[in-house]
C-alpha cells in the first residue's frame, strides 16, 4: 500500500480555517443561518494546533495532502499512522516520506 492509498482510506482532518472565512462572506451576505453552521462545524474542526489550541490549522500548500502548518507557525504536523492509528504527529523538520512510496504502518 502506498502511502497516497493509505491516505485515501484514512483522509486528512479538515481545517477549520477556510470554514471562519466563508462563514464570514456568508455574514457580509446577510445569509447569518447558513454562517452559523459554518461557525460550528470550524469549531469542532480537529484539525487544531496542540501548541495554540486557539488556532487551526493550514493546510501546506506545497504537500496539501497530508502537511498542515499553524497559523502561527513555524511548527508542522503530519498526517500519519502511529501505532496502526492516524493522528497528527509534530514534525522536528520538513522531511517528509514519498506520497507515492510505501505506507509504513
Amino acid at each position: 500500500m502506498t502511502r497516497r492509498d493509505w491516505l485515501a482510506k484514512n483522509p486528512a482532518p479538515q481545517p477549520g480555517g477556510p470554514l471562519i472565512e466563508r462563514a464570514e462572506q456568508l455574514e457580509a451576505e446577510g445569509k447569518t443561518g447558513e454562517a452559523a453552521i459554518l461557525r460550528n462545524q470550524a469549531k469542532n474542526a480537529p484539525a487544531k494546533c496542540p501548541i495554540h489550541p486557539e488556532l487551526f490549522l493550514n493546510r501546506h500548500r506545497n504537500r496539501i495532502e497530508d502537511l498542515f502548518v499553524c497559523e502561527r507557525g513555524p511548527h508542522f504536523l503530519h498526517w500519519t499512522s502511529v501505532g496502526g492509528r492516524p493522528q497528527l504527529v509534530m514534525l522536528p523538520k520538513l522531511e517528509l516520506p514519498d506520497i507515492d512510496g510505501p505506507m509504513v504502518l
